[in-house]
């Protein structure tokens, strides 16, 4: 017992100091990553620096490593864009991402943040997407505040104060086992996406047969069929992207929104209603904050989504090359960095 008690506390600690990156592996993964692009992290005026944050769609898309190099040609100057998508990740999952990145000294000219429909609005009976994903072994002292402040209230982690020593090799066993000894998960592949990450935190995207995309497409609307029965913009999703923009404000760095593709079928999943209030929310974003919208909703061919909203590698390819060109068109660099 007295073994089993001391173990317990020496992983406990080893955890609440963060001496082992097993809160929120997606996180690590990518801020490892991140850690080594010092363009980044200094404050070296000569180049043009762009954090992009979101989910899965971008995660699988915006190939960070080939903005930079067009960027770089366009403005004469060096670029470094840097691709934070993460999967299951959304407006909630993204404010607290943006809050631990400027606590720990990001530096960037501009910030693009997600703005995908679906996890911006709620659907019958307040149905939250997001939160099915956003599970309590992922969150930090003080985050569980910051949620619900958006009116989103999870579950108190038990991996949270002093119980936290006596739970934590329970808590945090999958993490752990992801990073370490991933032949003992359930799932001997991993349950994260690291060793596929290149430099720029880019992932290809989903490679899938053209007759299995249709089974794809279903799978699809049925996870998101709770969100699309009676969708309405608003709720915690909404209110995480507009407090994350204040963020940005506050703390003097530039933001854009980039609404994320999805095939003509997914958005009429909305409904009439559902794509003004889409449309609606977006231009008082603009106009509330004063940024740019990259809305990319349509970059993407239908045939080149693999299941509707993910995209295929050249699907990937064409995204990222839209968005070099909407980025110069529509920004303006030398305004102001932090």
């Amino acid at each position: 017992m007295l073994a089993f008690l001391i173990v317990q506390l020496a992983f406990g600690t080893v955890v609440q100091r963060e001496w082992l990156p097993l809160r929120d592996p997606l996180f690590h993964e990518k801020f490892e990553r991140l850690q080594k692009h010092t363009a980044l992290w200094n404050d070296d005026k000569t180049t043009l620096r762009i954090l992009a944050i979101g989910s899965s769609r971008l995660h699988l898309s915006f190939d960070a490593k080939r903005v930079s190099e067009k960027l770089s040609t366009a403005y004469g100057r060096p670029a470094i864009a840097y691709n934070f998508g993460t999967s299951g990740a959304g407006p909630l999952t993204n404010s607290l991402y943006l809050k631990r990145l400027i606590d720990a000294g990001v530096r960037a000219d501009c910030v693009v943040l997600e703005l995908h429909p679906a996890l911006i609005g709620t659907g019958e009976g307040g149905f939250l997407l997001e939160g099915r994903w956003l599970h309590g072994y992922r969150l930090r002292p003080g985050e569980c505040e910051q949620l619900a402040g958006y009116s989103f209230a999870p579950e108190y982690p038990p991996s949270f104060g002093v119980k936290a020593y006596l739970t934590a090799t329970h808590a945090y066993r999958m993490p752990a086992l992801n990073r370490y000894a991933t032949v003992w998960l359930p799932c001997p592949f991993g349950l994260t996406l690291g060793a596929q990450h290149d430099a720029f935190g880019f992932v290809p995207g989903i490679e899938l047969p053209l007759h299995e995309r249709p089974t794809a497409f279903q799978r699809t609307l049925a996870q998101y069929r709770d969100v699309f029965t009676g969708y309405r913009v608003g709720g915690p999703g909404a209110a995480a992207l507009r407090d994350s923009l204040a963020i940005c404000q506050a703390t003097g760095l530039r933001a854009a929104i980039l609404v994320t593709p999805e095939s003509p079928a997914f958005q009429r999943q909305y409904g009439p209603d559902g794509a003004r209030q889409i449309a609606a929310f977006i231009d008082e974003l603009r106009r509330e904050f004063s940024i740019t919208i990259l809305n990319a909703r349509d970059a993407i061919p239908d045939g080149e989504l693999a299941d509707g909203h993910h995209p295929t590698p050249a699907g990937g390819a064409i995204f990222t090359d839209w968005f070099a060109t909407e980025f110069q068109r529509t920004w303006q660099p030398n305004e102001g960095t932090r």
